[in-house]
């Protein structure tokens, strides 16, 4: 007994796992659970502050990762036979002869990030990760190069490949740059492809004034991620693939035959992921919405927004007084600071899509203040100044900014 604790700890995760069980049960999926009624609320007001068409189907999942495994099947099945696909693969549609067992090819930008197209779910879902085709950026904007991709498509076609898919970033993770998303939507239309939209952290700038003309076009994408977790400032973990037909989703994944398939006032969300068994996950995003508000997100989302201004200003002062360093401009809460080319052989941070080694800030807390960005530039500065005087021979110094 000695070596049990003298008080039982975490008990309140054991409270909070029978309230799960006993309180708020959601026995087979029901969409008549607590779980249920909250999460089909979310998702109305989700679309709404999105400005993404209300009829759209809203599965929460663990995030981004999983997120794409839902949209990415549920374009599987409407670019790749329907039914057909899930009953005979590829391989046996190909047998067969289907037009649609043709190798499918998907589209995104070099600087799209690693969840916008997850190469676990290229793969586990058959397309194969040899088929997704980056795409070179504008590099004024580090935009998808529209007509990049509309060569790219024609070349694929006419060497017996089947373009399905246009993956855009809405906020890259690198430079926070936004696709033009309308001009990709005319492509995807014009080509008969799906359109999809990665905007895993930085879609509640929409709702920030002055912001929601760079999402121009949004509201055509066939499926978009969102990551709560995020600048949402949900909880661990809680992200979201919305697809706009519900029906293309249901007929994915669920189990129930066509002959028993009725239309319910709230949906059993098993039959809209791969999920079964789902965790009270809308209860985070509920209470944060409760927490915070509209009202909230407003001033916290744009907080940040003026943050990584005032540091966007300091960055330039600093470059300003030492030519060792460069600012790289971007659209959303991404600052980049580095050393030029030469500068050090350091390479432990991210490259720029220029191919300079910078430091990325994303700012996406609401607890951020101005005292924190000082202390990021001081040890930025500090760690700059040691590797310029170890390339020099000089002993290690320490260097503060005195502004």
């Amino acid at each position: 007994m000695a070596d049990l604790p003298e008080e039982p700890e975490n008990d309140y995760s054991a409270l909070l796992a029978a309230f799960e069980r006993d309180v708020i049960q959601y026995p087979f999926a029901s969409s008549a659970a607590p779980i249920g009624i909250i999460a089909s609320f979310l998702a109305s007001r989700m679309n709404a502050a999105l400005g993404y068409p209300s009829t759209s189907a809203d599965v929460l999942v663990s995030g981004g990762s999983v997120a794409n495994i839902v949209w990415l099947a549920a374009m599987r099945f409407k670019m790749g036979g329907g039914s057909y696909v899930k009953e005979k693969g590829f391989l046996g549609m190909a047998k067969e002869g289907w037009e649609a067992s043709k190798p499918m090819v998907v589209y995104t930008s070099t600087e799209g990030h690693r969840n916008p197209l997850h190469p676990e779910a290229i793969e586990l879902l058959g397309i194969g990760s040899s088929y997704l085709r980056k795409i070179p950026v504008i590099p004024s904007t580090f935009q998808l190069s529209i007509p990049h991709v509309q060569r790219q498509i024609a070349a694929d076609r006419l060497a017996g490949l089947r373009p399905v898919c246009v993956v855009a970033s809405a906020g890259t993770v690198n430079t926070g740059a936004i696709d033009n998303l309308d001009e990709i939507a005319n492509v995807c239309e014009c080509e008969g492809l799906w359109f999809h939209i990665d905007w895993s952290y930085d879609a509640p700038a929409v709702i920030v004034d002055g912001l929601k003309g760079l999402y121009k076009g949004m509201e055509r994408a066939d499926s978009l991620v969102v990551d709560q977790h995020k600048w949402f400032y949900v909880p661990i973990d809680c992200g979201c693939s919305l697809v706009k037909s519900p029906v293309i989703l249901r007929q994915t994944f669920s189990l129930v035959p066509l002959y028993h398939m009725t239309d319910r006032a709230l949906p059993w969300f098993s039959e809209f992921s791969i999920e079964l068994t789902l965790p009270f996950r809308a209860a985070k995003l509920w209470l944060t919405i409760q927490s915070f508000g509209r009202q909230g997100y407003l001033p916290s989302g744009g907080a940040n927004l003026e943050e990584i201004n005032r540091l966007q200003d300091a960055i330039a002062d600093l470059v300003h007084s030492d030519g060792r360093c460069f600012l790289a401009t971007t659209m959303f809460p991404v600052e980049s600071l580095g050393t030029r080319p030469g500068a050090s052989p350091w390479r432990s941070c991210p490259e720029t899509p220029t191919r300079l080694t910078a430091l990325r800030a994303c700012i996406v807390n609401f607890r951020v203040t101005d005292v924190d960005l000082e202390a990021l530039l001081d040890v930025v500065c500090e760690c700059g100044e040691r590797a310029w005087n170890e390339i020099a021979g000089v002993g290690p110094q320490v260097y503060a900014r005195t502004d």
